[in-house]
């Protein structure tokens, strides 16, 4: 599972860097659609983060039931902190300033 994991991530950054070129290749200019496709290819690469660190929980760290470990996470600062996280990733994909 790790290596399957750590394969997945490696496939995803390599789509995303030929996205980009490809992007770059036929719209050398700002185009919003461009710049879509580019947050689109990245936002597949941070989900497929987000699941590389589901798997490596589940691999790492045995906790006895699932129902625990939603508890866990849920009653505790680690909630919080992946939350500020999503929130601040929203901001700068979305809401950084354009370069002029």
């Amino acid at each position: 599972m790790l290596f399957l994991t750590i394969g997945v991530i490696l496939a995803l950054e390599a789509v995303n860097t030929a996205l980009e070129a490809l992007t770059d290749l036929v719209s050398p200019d700002y185009h919003p659609l461009a710049g879509a496709v580019k947050d689109i290819a990245a936002g597949a690469v941070l989900l497929g983060a987000v699941a590389a660190v589901a798997v490596g929980f589940a691999l790492f760290f045995h906790f006895p039931k699932l129902t625990d470990t939603l508890l866990l996470i849920l009653t505790s600062w680690r909630l919080a902190v992946f939350l500020a996280l999503i929130f601040a990733g929203y901001l700068f994909t979305f809401h950084y300033p354009e370069k002029k």
